[in-house]
């Protein structure tokens, strides 16, 4: 344990003096064409930041960057990939707002970014310092099999069987037995020895996972967004499940994703659900603007492979899902082009903060013909991993998001520079 601090506290002083280089710097220049690479293995998407994991277990990032998400050592936004520093090999990468997570072939996982209200997991004292720019270990010595990270809180499946979480607390997302108190060192999701969750799914207030029989289970606030009805569905209204509940209705359940005020999952046929207190941008794809609040079948009838919805923003929510064929679906919000079609419908202005924008309460198809492996939704742009390896994003790209060495909005999918190390 001595050895394990002093590794980390060593990490934590260079990520003070790294934290010297802030403000938006000189961005990454565009390659003359944009070949096709062809080692990826998965792509995540954030508040305006995007990273993948070459096969190889390298870890790039690119777009904003003002907490240190890029994991570059820096603080300058990239509008193309950069490596994470520290020459680590991960074996898997999850983003979140401003934060991202990755686990190493020992299963150490490691942590950049943000570390609003401890969600580095450094077990260092919440509000010690802004953020890291460079990895960082989580505390607690635990070995990992997946993690998720999501607004303000991050979960992971350790070896040992059980869940741990880390960052806020607001209404019981750390699933603890409590609602108080953030926590910058992983705690012990309550029963989840028991358990034995296979997948979990971190959000804003709410988490949720799933059990070895494809059972969910969600803690935090429910809103409808433990799909069992009737829930609290105004939002001044929150009934807090400290301890995980059974959710979704008792339904079967291959994958599970929460979002803000609503989750969506598959079940055993590929078939899409949605539910929750939230549909304002038609994020449940239910074909209307009216929350769900038991699991309710996506328009279309189409038979996915996987599904995303994204869990960090709580006005311009967007779901994404693709079928086995590679074909990629988006509904919601459709406000930066984040959608990869044209939509039809319009949201807001009321409650949103924002002007009249497109959205679609139903799937819309992605332009551009690509045929993709995965997808992950961000703030206002979504990527994806194509059948022959490439990255593709579209949407916003205020920050360089799209990682394609521009900074213009593209509503069709393109391809991201290559993941070169330098």
């Amino acid at each position: 344990m001595k050895r394990w601090f002093f590794l980390s506290f060593s990490l934590l002083v260079s990520s003070l003096v790294a934290c010297g280089d802030e403000g938006v710097g000189p961005l990454t220049p565009p390659a003359d064409s944009p070949p096709i690479f062809s080692e990826m293995l998965t792509v995540g998407a954030g508040n305006d930041f995007s990273c993948a994991l070459r096969t190889d277990g390298a870890a790039f990032c690119w777009g904003a960057n003002e907490s240190g998400q890029l994991g570059d050592g820096t603080r300058f936004s990239r509008n193309a990939p950069v490596e994470v520093v520290g020459g680590h090999r991960f074996s898997e990468l999850s983003v979140g707002d401003r934060t991202a997570c990755g686990i190493i072939a020992d299963g150490s996982a490691l942590c950049w970014g943000s570390d609003r209200s401890g969600m580095l997991g450094s077990g260092f004292p919440i509000g010690l310092f802004p953020g890291s720019p460079a990895p960082i270990a989580v505390a607690g010595g635990h070995k990992f099999r997946s993690i998720d990270v999501g607004l303000t809180t991050a979960c992971g499946i350790a070896e040992d069987g059980m869940t741990y979480c880390w960052g806020s607390n607001l209404f019981g997302a750390l699933g603890n037995g409590s609602d108080s108190g953030d926590q910058s060192t992983p705690g012990a999701v309550v029963n989840s020895a028991t358990l034995g969750f296979v997948t979990v799914s971190a959000a804003f207030q709410t988490t949720c996972a799933l059990d070895a029989t494809g059972g969910a289970f969600c803690w935090g606030t429910d809103r409808g967004a433990f799909g069992n009805g009737p829930g609290d569905t105004p939002i001044s209204m929150s009934s807090v499940t400290r301890i995980p509940t059974p959710a979704a209705s008792g339904i079967t359940l291959t994958s599970i994703e929460s979002g803000v005020f609503y989750v969506c999952g598959l079940n055993t046929a590929g078939k899409a659900r949605c539910w929750g207190s939230d549909n304002s941008t038609g994020q449940q794809g239910n074909g209307t603007f009216t929350p769900a609040i038991t699991p309710t079948p996506v328009v279309g009838d189409h038979t996915f492979v996987s599904i995303d919805a994204y869990d960090n923003d709580r006005v311009l929510e967007t779901s994404c899902a693709i079928t086995s064929a590679g074909e990629a679906y988006c509904w919601g919000s459709n406000r930066r082009g984040q959608l990869g079609g044209p939509s039809g419908e319009m949201c807001g202005p009321l409650g949103t903060g924002f002007p009249a924008f497109e959205c679609s309460s139903t799937p819309v198809t992605v332009g551009g013909g690509v045929r993709f492996a995965s997808i992950a939704v961000g703030l206002t742009h979504v990527c994806g991993v194509s059948k022959d390896a490439a990255i593709y994003c579209w949407g916003s790209n205020e920050f360089g998001q799209l990682g394609n060495g521009s900074m213009t909005d593209s509503p069709v999918p393109v391809v991201v520079r290559p993941l070169t190390t330098s």
